[in-house]
């Protein structure tokens, strides 16, 4: 963990090292982060911008069992996909993310989550139908999830990633409204 001197900024490092004995190779591994974060937020998670010059798709949505997409407390706009934490039955969902940043609003403060987004030039396999970021709420939580691409390690061998946290106060929760989010992300992203 470091603190980035002169900001609200935290860079966390994730490192798994294979230190199993006599193991030849651990294939398809995936590194992962899940922070957790207070009920009563909003997550927003932005949609892919790139357009595509032909008519092949730019983005993947994954959902999980019990998840509606008429669900009210998620919005699926034209730039993001917002997800309202409610004390109701868990909802999870993931999406290829090229931008690199999911955010939550919270009680007067902005979460801002950056990570390595994925690469629409590089071929990675990632786990969980393709998606390197994911929200999961339920009744009394939200968490963001980031996820590295699949790889093999070898013994001794070490899969590192960073993300980085800043919080931003003095920044109410917008209505649960694209034009609002992306009006009070201006700025800051």
């Amino acid at each position: 963990v470091t603190l980035v001197p002169g900001s609200s900024e935290v860079i966390l490092r994730h490192v798994l090292t294979l230190c199993q004995e006599g193991a030849e190779c651990c294939e398809n591994l995936t590194g992962w982060s899940v922070t957790m974060m207070e009920e009563g937020g909003l997550a927003v998670l932005p949609q892919t911008r790139r357009s595509s010059v032909n008519v092949t798709p730019n983005r993947l949505v994954a959902l999980w069992p019990g998840t509606s997409m008429a669900d009210p407390r998620i919005l699926w706009g034209q730039d993001h996909i917002l997800v309202q934490q409610a004390n109701m039955r868990p909802v999870r969902l993931g999406i290829s993310c090229e931008e690199g940043w999911a955010a939550y609003f919270n009680m007067g403060d902005l979460f801002v989550l950056r990570f390595q987004g994925q690469d629409h030039l590089e071929l990675a396999e990632y786990a969980d139908k393709g998606c390197c970021l994911e929200v999961a709420s339920g009744e009394k939580y939200t968490e963001l999830i980031t996820l590295t691409p699949k790889l093999s390690l070898k013994e001794g061998e070490t899969l590192s990633f960073q993300e980085s946290w800043t919080l931003y106060g003095d920044i109410p929760c917008p209505p649960m409204d694209e034009q609002k989010i992306t009006e009070a992300l201006r700025g800051i992203l």
